[in-house]
């Protein structure tokens, strides 16, 4: 293992920092201000972004009623006074919220990745409508990844529907590409599992909040996904839960981020055809796929009356993988997939260790020895 790479290595760019809790209230983090937003009551998704994106945010939470007042009316925030008065009954609350919540990202591997962030994915800003933000559990790195390609479908797949997911999947992964879908029940449970079965990539976009088990269904998927190198992504507070509009919202992300969306199986009145709007708006491909031998359905028939192409994924990949070429330069692809997951893997185990020694305020002498303890597989 390169030196680079090792956890012993690391020993010195690991240091105990300070719990942090007590306020600067000259100054307020950004992203604490942002996980803040979530804790107020009556402060939806919507207007957390409109008050995002006001002149003087970063004064929100340090400024007195009549800055507070002003910015709400430059967010066009409804009843600017009204809300000055409500959100300063608030404030303060929901910063010690918004510390305690940061701490518990730390201790389970998440990072709020701010649209400021040179890490956030180009493909996501350059939107009119891009996420603000980004809860992110796992590799952020992949999110930038020239290997992304999307797989998406209905939640109720035919017996022919989930066989075509799996075979789709494992042919793109096997290639070294990155699946990216939704965690839903479905097709993209298939496309989930299928790849972290064959040991590849890929990103969970949630329509909910980072910690909420939705559907419970593929909650078993979390944990893989993120151990493969993977990573699971939410724009969505904590606390928000399930609903329709959340949902659609969702697949934006999943259209924007890779170059081609493939649509597996759905209804022409489904989610699916949301994502597939959005691939089209966006410029992306939208690419349809049914196996050999098969007939179309009513998805076949609506792609190709709008412009996409619809290819036959036979056991030769010849044709199918021909038609992602075109939008793709996959060579390298799967060096690149096993590299980045060794990677992101021992990236995520020291992480931990930070986490562990900052929660547990461990001195320089502690983890030495502690280092020392895991090196020699001391119990």
């Amino acid at each position: 293992m390169s030196d680079d790479l090792s956890l012993f290595n690391m020993a010195h760019d690991i240091a105990v920092e300070q719990d942090g809790i007590g306020l600067d209230v000259s100054r307020v983090p950004r992203d604490i201000a942002v996980i803040a937003l979530g804790e107020v009551p009556g402060v939806g998704h919507s207007t957390a972004v409109r008050l995002y994106d006001a002149k003087n945010f970063d004064s929100l939470f340090t400024g007195n009623r009549d800055e507070v007042q002003w910015i709400a009316g430059d967010a066009e925030v409804p009843s600017p006074h009204t809300f000055a008065d409500t959100f300063l009954q608030h404030r303060d609350y929901a910063l010690t919220q918004a510390f305690e919540e940061k701490r518990r990202f730390e201790l389970n591997g998440v990072e709020l990745l701010l649209d400021s962030d040179k890490r956030y994915p180009e493909r996501l800003r350059v939107l009119p409508d891009h996420p603000r933000w980004l809860f992110v559990r796992g590799d952020i790195d992949l999110l930038s990844s020239e290997r992304l390609i999307t797989v998406v479908g209905t939640r109720q797949p035919t017996e022919l529907g989930s066989r075509l997911a799996l075979r789709v999947t494992s042919t793109l992964v096997k290639q070294g590409f990155a699946i990216v879908s939704g965690l839903a029940e479905g097709i993209d449970a298939v496309a989930h599992r299928e790849t972290v079965d064959n040991r590849g990539q890929t990103i969970a976009v949630l329509g909910t909040g980072i910690f909420n088990d939705f559907p419970a269904t593929t909650t078993f998927l979390r944990g893989p996904i993120v151990q493969n190198g993977g990573a699971i992504i939410t724009e969505f507070f904590p606390k928000e839960q399930y609903s329709r509009r959340r949902f659609v919202q969702r697949n934006r992300i999943q259209a924007a981020l890779s170059n081609v969306t493939i649509p597996v199986e759905a209804r022409l009145a489904s989610g699916t055809m949301h994502t597939i709007r959005f691939a089209r708006q966006y410029g992306r491909t939208v690419l349809g796929v049914k196996l050999a031998g098969t007939d179309d359905t009513e998805l076949h028939a609506y792609l190709r009356e709008t412009g996409s192409q619809v290819v036959e994924v036979p056991e030769n990949d010849d044709p199918f993988l021909e038609a992602v070429a075109r939008n793709y330069n996959y060579l390298n692809f799967a060096r690149d997939s096993a590299l980045t997951r060794r990677k992101v893997q021992i990236t995520r185990v020291v992480r931990f260790a930070r986490s562990v020694i900052k929660s547990e305020g461990l001195s320089d002498f502690e983890i030495a020895k502690m280092l020392e303890r895991i090196k020699g597989g001391d119990e």
